[in-house]
C-alpha cells in the first residue's frame, strides 16, 4: 500500500532543533581535526543559511527557496575553499548536521504511518516500510543540501507500507 507520511510543522521544528544541537567543535576523527571556536562559529553561521533555505522551502515551497538555497550553497563552497586543510572538518561538521536533520525528519514523519489497517473483520499489522524518496548523503554538500530543501518543500514522504497478519495469525 502506498502511504503518505506528512511532515508536520512540529516534525520540521524538531528536525531543525536536532541539527542545531550538533556539537560542531567536537566533530573530527580520522583525517578531520576538531574545529576551533572560530571555525565552529563559521560553521554555525553557515548552518543558519541552510536553515533559512529550509524554512523558506517549508513555508513557501521549492521555487521561493531557490535564492536562499543558492546563497547557502555559495557560502558553503566559499567556506570550504577558504579553510584549506580544515575543509574536511568543516565538511564533516556540516554533514553531521544534515544527517541529524534528515534522521529526525524521517523518523517523525514515519511515526504517522498507520501501525495496522482493518480489512473487513481482519486486522493487518505493519510488517515493513520502504521510503520512495532518495536523499543524497554523498560527499557533495551541494547535493545533500539541495535534496534536503527539496524534501522539506514537498512536505511529505512517499512510503510503501506492507501489512500482513498479526502475531495471532
Amino acid at each position: 500500500m502506498q502511504a503518505i507520511a506528512v511532515i508536520t510543522h512540529d516534525d520540521f521544528e524538531a528536525a531543525l532543533a536536532a541539527a542545531r544541537e550538533v556539537d560542531t567543535l567536537t566533530v573530527g576523527g580520522g583525517l578531520a581535526a576538531p574545529l576551533g571556536a572560530g571555525l565552529g562559529g563559521r560553521v554555525d553561521a553557515l548552518w543558519d543559511r541552510v536553515e533559512d533555505a529550509l524554512v523558506q522551502a517549508y513555508e513557501w515551497g521549492k521555487e521561493k527557496a531557490q535564492g536562499a538555497l543558492a546563497e547557502a550553497i555559495a557560502e558553503t563552497e566559499d567556506l570550504l575553499a577558504s579553510v584549506g586543510r580544515q575543509a574536511s572538518s568543516v565538511h564533516q561538521a556540516m554533514m553531521k548536521r544534515v544527517t541529524e536533520y534528515l534522521t529526525k525528519l524521517i523518523d517523525r514523519a514515519l511515526a504517522t504511518v498507520r501501525p495496522a489497517v482493518s480489512v473487513g473483520n481482519r486486522t493487518l499489522e505493519l510488517v515493513g516500510v520502504e521510503i520512495a524518496q532518495t536523499v543524497s548523503l554523498s560527499g557533495s554538500l551541494k547535493a545533500s543540501i539541495t535534496d534536503l530543501v527539496n524534501l522539506t518543500a514537498s512536505g511529505q514522504l512517499v512510503v510503501h507500507a506492507r501489512y500482513g497478519p498479526g502475531a495471532g495469525g
